[in-house]
């Protein structure tokens, strides 16, 4: 599994929801790591809630399965079955629009969308009651309040994992912008950092992933931070480990 060999677990070994926070760079982009997450989640039969703000669900689940043979036919039973469902927050306004009146559409769609997912998954004869709840993925969150505070996409994620809904959340945000940086602080039990490459590193890979553990919620069988390259070609995501810090 991509995300195990990056040194984080998907699946939840406590009821208490979780926070994962990816955050990208303008020269070593994430989108791959959002598709390896949604298809890796699908894979093991985990409820998963989509919000695309920045790119369409059908170009993350078409990297997806690029990434994963694995996850090609998963994906397309997982939304047959309603395992795997979409909220397009783009449905609830365009970009010039009502943040706060978008934010909130997308948290009841979410919410609803969230349930319906972890009871299809419920239903799964191999699930547990630590996977009987939804995951909640958001592809490029600074887009979702482009004109707003970030208070405003705090609370939004904040709701996602609150007591009310009680959602696994993993999102993608930009390093460059910083909008969820005191978020990623405050609230994240992990933070994947993708940054590029320094000079002089090898011409094929294109950045590095650094794992850092706050708490133990996502705590994969790797230490508390680990750095690896990784390089994405034709052929899918090659991952090597550099380094690895066990406290």
């Amino acid at each position: 599994m991509l995300s195990t060999a990056l040194g984080v677990e998907l699946t939840a070994r406590t009821r208490t929801p979780r926070a994962l926070a990816l955050t990208d760079h303008i020269d070593a982009p994430g989108d791959w790591l959002v598709s390896a997450i949604v298809g890796e989640l699908v894979e093991r039969s985990i409820a998963v809630v989509l919000i695309p703000c920045e790119r369409s669900s059908e170009e993350i689940l078409r990297l997806s399965k690029k990434i994963s043979r694995k996850s090609r036919d998963a994906l397309d039973r997982a939304l047959k079955r309603g395992t795997l469902t979409i909220v397009d927050p783009h449905a609830f306004g365009d970009a010039f629009g009502d943040d706060k009146t978008r934010v909130m559409a997308t948290l009841a769609g979410t919410r609803t969308a969230g349930r319906a997912a972890a009871a299809a998954a419920a239903s799964s004869e191999d699930a547990t009651s630590s996977e009987r709840r939804a995951c909640v993925v958001i592809d490029g969150a600074d887009s979702l309040c482009p004109s707003s505070s970030s208070t405003a996409l705090e609370r939004f994620l904040d709701a996602i994992a609150g007591e009310d809904l009680g959602f696994d959340v993993v999102t993608r945000a930009h390093g460059d912008c910083g909008t969820l940086e005191r978020w990623i602080a405050e609230s994240c039990d992990c933070e994947m950092r993708l940054i590029p490459l320094a000079t002089g590193g090898a011409e094929d890979a294109q950045g590095m992933c650094e794992t850092t553990h706050k708490t133990g919620a996502w705590l994969g069988g790797g230490g508390r931070r680990s750095r690896y390259a990784f390089a994405v070609t034709e052929l899918g995501v090659r991952v090597e480990r550099r380094s690895i810090v066990s406290s």
